[in-house]
């Protein structure tokens, strides 16, 4: 549940630092705009790019973690699985044991 709303976060984050970086670069191609307007937009445009990198680097190591997670409970639901077909072999064959030593015995 956390892994999930911490990817959605990433997702987000992710998705808003696109639209604040097409929004900056939409801004700089006005020619018009003062010169230290045109250097604060290439600043965080800078930040905001560095940022984008960070959080998508997150993105995949989430995204890596949950792959693991779900591999490790897709091995433990298979062994538990395996586990009970033996118990239920092992119990069925020693009622046929134990059937077989009662019509014997008769």
């Amino acid at each position: 549940m956390q892994s999930e709303n911490e990817l959605t976060e990433v997702e987000e984050s992710i998705q808003t630092a696109n639209d604040r970086i097409k929004f900056l670069e939409k801004k700089l191609k006005n020619h018009f705009l003062p010169k230290h307007k045109q250097k604060d937009f290439k600043r965080e445009l800078s930040d905001v790019k560095k940022l984008l990198v960070t959080h998508q680097l997150k993105l995949v190591q989430l995204k890596t973690r949950d792959k693991k997670l779900s591999v490790i409970a897709v091995s433990a639901g298979l062994i538990v699985v395996g586990m009970v077909i033996y118990m239920f072999y092992t119990l069925i064959d020693a009622f046929v044991l134990m059937w077989d030593t009662l019509s014997v015995d008769n």
